[in-house]
């Protein structure tokens, strides 16, 4: 993708981005775990809720940072007046601007229909859950695969004139 957009490390924020990622790894762990072992009434709901607001906060965090980099980088591109390569993350942050509005309005589904239907009847629903989540996954990765696809012109996200000044 060139250098100037995409580095090969992190700079400075490398033991933030570990240390977020350690966070965020035991908390959906610690959620899961109390999901899914024992049974439905060992736990309260104010167990779950201690464990699902972190994950929550941190799912949200992850979101603002993505898109804040993301308008960041688009603003680089256009000053640059890399077209190609602008069209390509513009669509890219349309994908994912998708994909959040899709998961509110699904999480709001998963609301209402754990609140309004009784226990009887949910059963019949509970495999649409978790497969709407992989489906959507699966429909993200296939957008980045089609932007990301290799095409007969290879040099058409390089830059023109580049100095390393830029990048130091």
């Amino acid at each position: 993708m060139g250098y100037g957009v995409v580095k090969p490390t992190l700079g400075g924020i490398t033991s933030r981005v570990l240390l977020l990622g350690v966070i965020y790894f035991v908390a959906t762990e610690a959620l899961e775990l109390v999901e899914h072992l024992g049974n439905i009434n060992d736990f309260s709901g104010k167990t779950l809720i201690f464990l699902v607001i972190p994950v929550a906060l941190l799912d949200a965090c992850f979101i603002l940072w993505i898109f804040s980099s993301l308008a960041r980088t688009l603003e680089k591109l256009q000053i640059k007046r890399n077209m190609a390569k602008l069209e390509l993350y513009r669509n890219f942050t349309n994908a994912l601007a998708i994909s959040v509005l899709l998961s509110i309005a699904w999480i709001g589904f998963e609301l209402y229909s754990k609140v309004t239907d009784s226990r009887i009847e949910l059963w019949r629903m509970a495999w649409i859950i978790p497969a709407f989540w992989n489906l959507l996954s699966y429909g993200l990765l296939a957008v980045i695969c089609i932007l990301l696809a290799p095409s007969s012109n290879p040099t058409r996200y390089s830059y023109l004139a580049e100095t390393w000044d830029e990048f130091i």
